[in-house]
């Protein structure tokens, strides 16, 4: 892409996107063809909203917490520190590992952390039933560690919190890192991707924008990011 942006976005297509087990995505034509002597070819969707790239508002699991529509979109868009996680892929990502990765964050920074993990599950045609039983995940202490490190805005291109709780002998299956995440008013971006030109940065830019979803609970997004250097 031009001007060193880069599109981080999970495409929304039938083929490629429906989560394990929930509603997916479906596109319906309506209209194709001429009409009145115009070329016409009319689409409409429906999906649910945590299909694909999205991001979690804090009502998603923090009763009381702020809607889609409530956050300053301020928030999502500007200067983001960039964890390089390779090394961890498809593991839990605890608070030590964070500590190891942390290129130098400081209260109110937006964190974007990096595994690789479903840029390699679109590679090898794993995505999306990989996504659940192959991705790392975050673990308790490692949301505890953003949240006491005052992030303010959580990326991730992986799952953040694993559906299966056995899956890294998590005891509590109550999704403890959205819970911590959220209760401290710190949305989540899911499911970005395309991370190529962007996992060796230390900064960049970063704009996350939902769409402007009332009353919701989370919304697609589409993510880009820009090199600052």
């Amino acid at each position: 892409m031009c001007h060193n942006t880069y599109d981080l976005t999970l495409p929304l297509d039938e083929g490629t996107i429906r989560p394990a087990k929930r509603v997916g995505f479906e596109a319906i034509q309506t209209s194709s063809g001429e009409i009145e002597n115009f070329a016409s070819d009319v689409r409409a969707f429906s999906s649910y909203v945590h299909t694909g790239t999205h991001i979690d508002a804090p009502i998603h699991y923090s009763p009381g917490g702020k809607t889609i529509d409530q956050i300053d979109v301020g928030i999502f868009c500007g200067l983001a520190r960039v964890f390089d996680m390779r090394a961890y892929a498809s593991k839990l990502i605890t608070a030590e590992i964070l500590e190891e990765c942390d290129p130098g964050i400081s209260p109110g920074d937006r964190v974007v952390l990096l595994t690789g993990d479903i840029d390699k599950q679109l590679e090898n045609g794993d995505y999306p039933d990989g996504v659940y039983v192959e991705s790392a995940s975050l673990s308790p202490d490692g949301a505890t560690w953003l949240v006491n490190k005052q992030v303010s805005l959580v990326v991730v291109d992986f799952v953040t919190e694993s559906v299966d709780a056995s899956k890294y002998h998590v005891k509590d299956p109550s999704r403890p890192v959205h819970v911590t995440l959220l209760d401290a008013e710190i949305p989540i971006v899911e499911n970005i991707c395309n991370i190529s030109a962007i996992v060796d940065q230390d900064t960049i830019e970063i704009f996350c924008l939902p769409l402007l979803l009332p009353r919701f609970e989370a919304a697609p997004a589409r993510v880009v990011a820009r090199l600052t250097h």
